[in-house]
């Protein structure tokens, strides 16, 4: 078996957290965001509601922004995730991440495979550098969730053939 380090992205909304549990149906499969680790030091240290009104999502990104900066927090921790993942059963890594220089850094970190899930129906937001640049990158796979969950799942189950046999 093949392991896999997928990075996800899309606009808020667009139907990322569905596809990872789609993919995780078919397949053993871990889940982690770059900016979940952020999320945890919000929670923690600044009393954060865990609310993603947009004024939270310029604050959170912010804050990965101050991070990525001047310490190496984020990528240790995503480091830890893939260091967990290799030593795991599962098949795998999803990766949630927004920013196209941070994309392009830990694709190559993980020789990981690229998705975009356009999604025409969700809002564009672009009040926080982060989500301003999701449509930044050019992705190795789109998934189209334009219709149904039926249509979705079966998107999803495409892709990942398309992974299994490495048909990019």
């Amino acid at each position: 078996m093949r392991k896999q380090v997928i990075i996800i992205n899309g606009h808020p909304g667009s139907g990322k957290t569905t596809v990872s549990k789609m993919i995780a149906e078919q397949e053993k499969t871990m889940i982690r965001s770059s900016i979940d680790f952020v999320k945890e030091i919000a929670v923690k240290f600044f009393d954060w509601d865990g609310l993603k009104r947009e004024e939270d999502r310029k604050f959170l990104s912010n804050m990965k922004q101050f991070l990525n900066e001047y310490t190496d927090l984020i990528e240790r921790d995503l480091r830890c995730a893939y260091d967990n993942f290799m030593k795991s059963d599962s098949r795998f890594l999803l990766i949630d991440i927004r920013e196209a220089d941070e994309i392009e850094k830990y694709k190559k970190m993980f020789d990981a495979v690229t998705v975009f899930i356009d999604n025409p129906r969700v809002k564009k937001i672009t009040t926080n550098s982060s989500d301003k640049q999701v449509e930044e990158t050019i992705y190795d796979y789109i998934i189209n969730n334009h219709q149904s969950l039926d249509s979705l799942r079966t998107e999803v189950s495409h892709f990942i053939e398309k992974i299994k046999t490495n048909n990019f």
